[in-house]
């Protein structure tokens, strides 16, 4: 047998090279870093997108605002119909996990009735 060791093996006990711990650091940090810039990105290109489709969609009366993936829905609707519409355009876009929308009001019912 033979007492040579493998090119490029460290021995057990050697410390791990000074370089490794550098890149091991900075990959952590840069991976750290992405994830808090990607979070709120994220929201305001949910809420972009949902603004737009809401719209497009004839609801005007109606706001969205997001916490990471979930949207929450306030305003007003014409018809209890027009609640679950909105809801359904909200949802139905890519990256939207889900959808609030207790916040919205049907206004005929907003109006109350007078007996």
């Amino acid at each position: 047998m033979s007492d040579e060791e493998p090119v490029g093996a460290v021995p057990v006990g050697e410390p791990v090279p000074v370089l490794v711990w550098w890149l091991t650091f900075v990959f952590a940090v840069v991976g750290v870093a992405a994830v808090f810039w990607a979070i709120p990105h994220e929201e305001d290109d949910l809420r972009a997108r949902s603004e737009q489709a809401i719209d497009a969609a004839g609801f005007t009366s109606v706001e969205v605002e997001f916490a990471g993936r979930d949207a929450s829905l306030s305003g007003s609707v014409e018809t209890r119909d027009g609640v679950a519409a909105v809801e359904r355009v909200v949802a139905g876009l890519e990256g939207v996990r889900a959808v609030d929308a207790m916040d919205v009001a049907v206004a005929a019912e907003a109006g109350g009735s007078d007996g």
